[in-house]
């Protein structure tokens, strides 16, 4: 937003994709200082939703429409019939980008495509030191004053805890199928 409204005092700022093409294509003086590529799965991009919004009527299931539909653009991308035409109307919708653009960010995005990846990474052993090295960055670099109580699981199995990585809703919108 800074770089397409022109602000001279803003000298950086973070985007992901697709926004990355998009603020590379308006701003010829924009240039990518570091991408995700350089730390393999410490960005993770996911559904983060507050406990209390969860526990609203509807909020399990809202969670799980969210990633029901994710997954079906996924299913989308995999498929060499709907591809092309899925990434043209995420990237009208979303960044106006072209289809040869949209291509660049499905290649630069690291994608957890299936439930099944998914929950690999979210069980898997790797998380958690993942999560680890990532809150011992933010620490030092003063992005947060202390790092938060992580958990994984659902609510019960991790009650208490700051930030929880629950993949019982991924398992929930696969059985709801």
């Amino acid at each position: 937003v800074a770089f397409q409204q022109k602000q001279s005092e803003i000298t950086a700022i973070v985007v992901w994709n697709p926004f990355v093409l998009e603020t590379l294509n308006k701003r010829k003086d924009a240039h990518v200082l570091f991408d995700s590529t350089k730390i393999p799965n410490e960005i993770i991009d996911s559904l983060v939703m507050a406990q209390a919004s969860l526990d609203k009527p509807g909020g399990k299931d809202f969670a799980c429409a969210v990633i029901e539909t994710y997954y079906a653009i996924n299913k989308r991308l995999a498929d060499p019939a709907t591809r092309d035409d899925t990434l043209i109307a995420i990237g009208e919708k979303f960044s106006h980008l072209d289809l040869a653009a949209m291509k660049k960010v499905v290649q630069q995005t690291k994608f957890y495509g299936t439930p099944k990846e998914a929950l690999d990474l979210m069980t898997g052993a790797e998380i958690k030191s993942l999560t680890k090295k990532v809150t011992e960055f933010c620490v030092k670099q003063e992005i947060t004053p202390s790092a938060p109580k992580v958990g994984y699981g659902t609510k019960a199995e991790a009650a208490g805890m700051n930030l929880r990585l629950d993949p019982s809703y991924i398992k929930l919108a696969q059985e709801k199928k």
